[in-house]
């Protein structure tokens, strides 16, 4: 799947705004294979994309996932933190958040 591949790319960028990219580009990714499979007019609602997108995130197995989104985080330019990348941005600390809380049986 490109899009895991995408998000790993996150921890090979070096400023927030190309990690924010990665992240647009999974998002693009992901969004893409859906379409092809159910339409071009599919539109995401956050219930069907958020567990889709917790998979991509797992199975990137990024090791210092919380240390990317504190960087973002620190040096993000405020204007991008509105809009469809801090949408974006927010399901990825919703995402982590989730992995640092879930427990397992």
């Amino acid at each position: 799947m490109a899009s895991t591949l995408y998000f790993f790319l996150i921890s090979t960028s070096f400023t927030p705004t190309e990690k924010l990219s990665q992240i647009q580009l999974t998002f693009g990714d992901i969004t893409k294979l859906v379409q092809s499979h159910v339409g071009r007019c599919y539109q995401w609602s956050m219930d069907e994309l958020f567990p889709v997108f917790h998979y991509v995130v797992v199975r990137a197995r990024i090791q210092h996932l919380g240390a990317e989104i504190h960087f973002i985080e620190d040096l993000i330019e405020r204007h991008l933190e509105n809009g469809q990348l801090g949408i974006m941005f927010t399901t990825l600390k919703a995402c982590y958040y989730q992995i640092l809380n879930e427990k397992v049986i």
